[in-house]
């Protein structure tokens, strides 16, 4: 059977170890797909593409239904030939009105075998205000301008952070309050006429000249016995 001590301390273990583990993952960081509202992203890929075409000297084309290919990927189809320079900062500046701020990768894809002619990462552009092959020749065949919104990291909040540290301090009182008890002298039910003396961890009961540590109870001998009057 295990022992009243044993099993305190087995308890204070689980609490400890679930407290550090709670509180690990209140700290850790996430990643995580924020939720994006399909309206306003279809409205923001066809301002862009709108606008695309109007730069371009087109302003009667019909601008196709835009496409959700996947979790958080969206494209839009063009008939006609663009310049390619002007899509980040029309993309960004359409992502902008419709308050869409997760960030994202962009490819241009030849329509017929999906394969990437140009791209870039919003942070290209947001740094340096150009991306990687701008001015470059773009083909007039049909491509597809695919937008990625990319999942975050995230923290969690300064408050769940608080709760974990406290459950910690909370953990490490109560393992202190029980490894007190521990020390504690232990002392057995008394009669109502004896009379005990503490002394560290024993106690002398005069009445019964007993000798008591913890559950034990030792007789003293005539050499070492204790008259109350030489207390």
């Amino acid at each position: 059977m295990i022992s009243s001590f044993s099993s305190k301390t087995m308890r204070f273990l689980s609490l400890l170890v679930g407290a550090i583990l709670v509180s690990e993952a209140l700290f850790a960081q996430t990643d995580m797909q924020l939720e994006l509202s399909p309206d306003k992203v279809n409205l923001a890929l066809r301002r862009t593409a709108d606008g695309l075409l109007r730069l371009s000297g087109d302003s009667t084309s019909r601008i196709p239904a835009i496409e959700q290919t996947g979790p958080g990927v969206w494209r839009v189809r063009l008939e006609r030939p663009f310049r390619y320079e002007q899509l980040p900062g029309l993309l960004q500046s359409s992502l902008d009105l419709f308050e869409i701020k997760q960030p994202y990768d962009v490819a241009v894809r030849r329509c017929e075998d999906a394969i990437i002619d140009l791209g870039y990462h919003q942070q290209d552009f947001l740094q340096t205000k150009s991306v990687a092959c701008q001015g470059r020749d773009l083909d007039e065949s049909c491509h597809f301008i695919e937008i990625s919104f990319l999942k975050q990291h995230a923290k969690k909040p300064f408050w769940a952070g608080i709760n974990g540290l406290l459950i910690l301090i909370l953990s490490g009182v109560s393992g202190f309050w029980i490894f007190r008890r521990q020390k504690s002298v232990s002392v057995p039910p008394l009669a109502d006429d004896e009379r005990l003396v503490g002394i560290r961890k024993f106690v002398i009961d005069v009445s019964g000249q007993q000798l008591i540590h913890g559950d034990e109870r030792q007789a003293l001998t005539f050499r070492n016995q204790i008259t109350p009057s030489a207390l």
